[in-house]
């Protein structure tokens, strides 16, 4: 044995590597109690690890240092069972007098692994071998029986928390922590304490290498099974260990040149070493903050959704309670209108035609709003029959061509469309009825006194040979920026000029119509040439449309 044969450059390798992962994860997050545990479990293996070093490589002291070397390993269980108790809640469930309780075995295994003639009574040193240890065959098997029953004691705790957790990520950690330490101390109990009770001490060096699945996997479980934060640790861990080849290369220099230059390698890597290790550090703390603020925004994405249902049913139920007083006063004035309660006088008829008007207004915009709700709550219901597309433009365009006639708008109104063609589609009557409805009105409200509204029908046929409804409604009107035809389809939102034009309107009419034709296979466009020049929409319903079946 040597000081730097190939075991012990390895010992040190593990024990540098197990040191530079205790302190990552210890930095990563000062604050934590598990983190702090882990890295008090880290210390005592390192300790271990080192004092198996020594052990193997100083001769004089053989002795002492077998005695420091079963020290630093009763260190281990110890605290791994504290880390047992705290890990993964973050707080410990243990009293003070249980702590203090669980301090006698370990203090007892302490002070007999220190004491001559004790645990330790000598070691037979043998040249090119591994070194024999005298036991006390008495106190060895009550150390065993520590260290043992401390990590079972460890186990256990462990594994009921495993059985208790419901959250899967924390299952996930404990399963891990269960594994790693398990493969190690399988390994550390065979090699360290089965073999040499059977004077077999050629594996004893294997424990401390085993060690590192115990770090690893824990290590990894801490870091909540984020791939990257492993990555980002095993970068560091490489860095660490080019320092600790470029350490053993210079304590082994021989000649002046070799120290310095070895000695100039050494600096260099440990300051690169430094920048590496903080630029690395500075990164999980970005990540953590991307991953906290990933997960503020996910939660209040979660609230949104929440808030947006319950301004669905608030519209839902506050528009069914608006809409029966609405139609009781829309009935009633209509009947007072046409005289079903006798004759009225024409200064009581203009405020009742007023009245009906603005309830009418009403009606159909809590219509708008019971639509808009149903569409985003994805409930809006369709009954989808063959109707005949033609008959339905032309009676809309009979209702409003009374309605300028009576309130003396003087516009051209003109419908076209061909009498032999067959305008058939399948669609639901009443909600492509209200489509029509809302662009012809459109094109009368935005509209000036002595205008024109041209209704157009057609048939046309695409690319693809399919063919479909083109309903064309076309105004000599107020007209759109090319701003306001970019976003009249969105909610609440209307043309720069209308509001000032028409000041009752929502901006939902042509949202919930858009929505609509959308359901049915088709769509909505529009165009003009700008503010002051009119607006042209369009209605294109396929004819060969199929219903969804869920519809």
């Amino acid at each position: 044995m040597g000081y730097f044969d190939t075991k012990n450059t390895l010992l040190l390798l593990i024990g540098f590597i197990n040191l530079i992962f205790g302190l990552v994860i210890y930095i990563k997050n000062r604050k934590s109690q598990t983190n702090f545990w882990f890295f008090l479990v880290v210390l005592s293996v390192t300790f271990w690890i080192f004092s198996m070093f020594f052990y193997r490589s100083i001769e004089e002291s053989v002795v002492f240092c077998s005695r420091i070397l079963y020290l630093s390993a009763s260190f281990i269980p110890i605290i791994f069972l504290y880390f047992s108790f705290i890990f993964p809640e973050e707080k410990f469930h243990l009293k003070m007098w249980q702590k203090y309780l669980l301090l006698i075995p370990f203090i007892t295994i302490a002070i007999i692994s220190l004491l001559p003639d004790a645990l330790i009574k000598g070691v037979n040193i043998i040249p090119d071998k591994e070194n024999e240890i005298i036991f006390n065959n008495q106190l060895h098997l009550l150390y065993a029986f520590y260290i043992s029953g401390y990590f079972v004691l460890a186990y256990i705790n462990l594994f009921r928390k495993y059985l208790k957790t419901v959250e899967n990520i924390i299952k996930t950690q404990i399963k891990y922590v269960l594994l790693g330490t398990l493969i190690a101390t399988i390994i550390g109990v065979s090699s360290n304490l089965i073999l040499p009770l059977l004077s077999i001490f050629t594996l004893n060096w294997l424990g401390q290498i085993s060690i590192i699945f115990m770090i690893v996997f824990i290590a990894y479980a801490i870091t909540k099974h984020h791939l990257m934060n492993i990555r980002i640790i095993a970068t560091e861990l490489f860095a660490g260990s080019i320092l600790l080849i470029l350490l053993v290369n210079f304590l082994t220099s021989r000649t002046a040149i070799e120290w310095l230059i070895r000695g100039f390698l050494f600096v260099t890597g440990t300051f690169f070493g430094y920048l590496l290790i903080r630029s690395v550090l500075k990164e999980v703390r970005q990540r953590e903050e991307i991953e906290k603020l990933a997960g503020e925004l996910e939660r209040a994405n979660v609230r949104l959704k929440e808030l947006d249902k319950e301004k669905s049913d608030f519209v839902t139920i506050t528009s069914h309670q608006l809409r029966s007083p609405l139609t009781a006063i829309k009935g009633y004035t209509s009947m007072m209108l046409e005289g079903s309660y006798g004759p009225i006088s024409d200064k009581v008829k203009e405020i009742l035609d007023r009245i009906f008007q603005s309830s009418n207004r009403l009606v159909y915009f809590i219509s708008d709003l019971l639509n808009l709700s149903r569409i985003e709550r994805g409930k809006m219901e369709y009954d989808f029959k063959k109707i005949n597309f033609r008959e339905l433009a032309q009676e809309v365009f009979e209702d409003f061509k009374t309605i300028n006639i009576k309130e003396n708008k003087g516009m051209e109104m003109s419908f076209e469309a061909e009498k032999v063609a067959d305008y058939s589609v399948i669609a639901d009557f009443e909600k492509i009825r209200q489509v029509v409805y809302n662009l012809m009105d459109n094109a009368m409200k935005y509209n000036k006194v002595g205008g024109f509204v041209k209704i157009n029908l057609q048939l046309i046929t695409n690319n693809q040979q399919q063919k479909s409804v083109l309903l064309k409604v076309q105004d000599n009107g107020i007209g759109m920026s090319k701003e306001s035809l970019t976003r009249i389809f969105e909610k609440f939102i209307r043309g720069r000029n209308g509001s000032s034009v028409h000041t009752e309107g929502t901006g939902l009419g042509l949202y919930v119509a858009r929505e609509i034709a959308k359901a049915h296979g088709g769509d909505i466009r529009a165009e003009s040439e700008g503010e002051g020049k009119g607006s042209t929409f369009y209605l294109e319903l396929p004819m060969d449309f199929i219903p969804p079946q869920n519809i």
